[in-house]
C-alpha cells in the first residue's frame, strides 16, 4: 500500500492502488482497512520515533495544528457541516487535529486524531455504523492536542518548545490580552502568546512562531505525496489505519529528504542548487525505487470489466432500496 501511495495515479484509494500494484480486486487492501488485525498506531509510533531520531538536532519544536477533508457524505465518520480554514468556511468535512515535529535539519507530521464534533460524537446511530468505539467519548480539538502531545512524550520524543494558533490557547489567552499588535494594514488584532520556564531571548520567540508555519506545509505535502486526503474510507478503523499508512508514507519521504539534504551539503555546499523538496525526491523515486503502475492490456481490460460489473451492481442495490422507499409505509 506504501507503493501504491508513492505511484504516480490520477487519485489514491484501494481501487486504483489494487488496480497499479497488479491485484485482481481490492479486496486484499480492503481488508488490511478493515478487518485484518494489526495495530495501526503501534505502526505510526514507530515510524514517528524513527522519523524524530534522524531530525532530532537538539532543538525540537512540537506543532499542533488542525486540518480538513472535504465529503460529498454525512455517512464518513466524523464528518459534518463545521467550520474549517482549510476549507476556507463552513462545509460538510472531516477535521483532524495533527502534531508535526520540527527541527533545522527538516519536519514530519508525526500523529492525528479525528475530531468528532460534539453532535456526532452523541449521535448513537452515526456512532454504530462508523464503528466509533463505546470509549472514545467528544474531545475538544485542545484537549486532542494535549493528547498528541502526552502520547508523543511517552514514545520518548522530545521538544524544546510547543507551538500552535489560538484555537488552542484556551479563553485566557482572549481574557488575558486586551491591547496587541494590529496589521498596519488591515488593523486585525493579532498577537502570540508565548510561555517559557526561563527567560528567552525575543529572536528565538519569533523563530518560534515562524516555525509554527512548517505544520501547513506537512499538510499540503502529505496530501499532495502520499495521499493522506485521498481515502474513500468511512469507519473508524478504517480511517485510522489509512492515516497511519498514508503518514507512514510520508514519514519516510521526510526523513529521506533530510538526510539527502545533509549529504548535498556536506558534499558540495556551493553547488548553486536549492534544497531537495519532498516533490522532487518522489519523481526520483518514482524513476529508480518505487514500482510503475502495472498497465498492460489484459489487466486494464480485466479492471474496467470489474468496475463496471460492480458499479452494475450497485445501481441495482440503489434502485431497489428506492423502490422499497417509495412503497414502505
Amino acid at each position: 500500500m506504501v507503493s501504491g501511495l508513492l505511484m504516480e495515479l490520477d487519485d489514491h484509494n484501494c481501487w486504483t492502488i489494487a488496480e497499479a500494484a497488479g491485484h485482481r480486486g481490492p479486496r486484499r487492501l480492503q481488508h488490511l482497512l478493515s478487518r485484518a488485525v494489526w495495530d495501526d498506531q503501534q505502526v505510526l509510533d514507530i515510524a514517528a520515533a524513527w522519523a524524530a531520531g534522524h531530525l532530532d538536532d537538539g532543538d525540537a519544536v512540537l506543532i499542533v495544528d488542525e486540518t480538513a477533508d472535504e465529503k460529498s457524505s454525512a455517512d464518513a465518520v466524523g464528518a459534518a457541516r463545521q467550520y474549517s480554514g482549510t476549507v476556507g468556511g463552513v462545509a460538510l468535512c472531516q477535521v483532524a487535529v495533527t502534531l508535526t515535529y520540527a527541527t533545522g535539519r527538516g519536519h514530519a507530521l508525526i500523529g492525528r486524531a479525528l475530531y468528532l464534533p460534539e453532535a456526532r460524537a452523541a449521535d448513537e446511530e452515526h456512532r454504530e455504523l462508523a464503528g466509533i468505539p463505546e470509549e472514545v467519548p467528544f474531545a475538544t480539538k485542545p484537549q486532542l492536542a494535549s493528547d498528541l502531545l502526552d502520547h508523543a512524550q511517552s514514545l520518548g520524543i522530545r521538544a524544546a518548545f510547543v507551538a500552535g494558533d489560538e484555537v488552542y490557547g484556551g479563553r485566557e489567552l482572549r481574557r488575558s490580552i486586551r491591547q496587541a499588535r494590529r496589521h498596519r494594514y488591515t488593523g486585525q488584532l493579532s498577537y502570540y502568546r508565548c510561555w517559557t520556564p526561563g527567560p528567552a531571548p525575543l529572536s528565538r520567540l519569533i523563530a518560534i512562531a515562524v516555525a509554527r508555519w512548517r505544520i501547513e506545509e506537512d499538510h499540503q505535502l502529505s496530501k499532495q505525496a502520499a495521499g493522506l486526503d485521498s481515502g474513500q474510507v468511512i469507519r473508524w478503523r478504517s480511517w485510522h489505519r489509512w492515516t497511519a499508512v498514508c503518514l507512514l508514507a510520508y514519514l519516510y519521504l521526510a526523513v529521506a529528504v533530510a538526510v539527502q539534504r545533509q549529504q548535498e551539503a556536506s558534499a558540495s555546499p556551493d553547488a548553486g542548487l536549492i534544497p531537495v523538496t519532498v516533490p522532487e525526491l518522489l519523481r526520483l523515486l518514482r524513476d529508480v525505487v518505487i514500482p510503475p503502475p502495472r498497465r498492460d492490456r489484459a489487466h486494464r481490460l480485466h479492471w474496467s470489466e470489474w468496475r463496471r460489473r460492480h458499479q452494475h451492481r450497485a445501481r441495482q442495490a440503489h434502485q431497489r432500496w428506492n423502490a422499497y422507499a417509495e412503497t414502505a409505509p
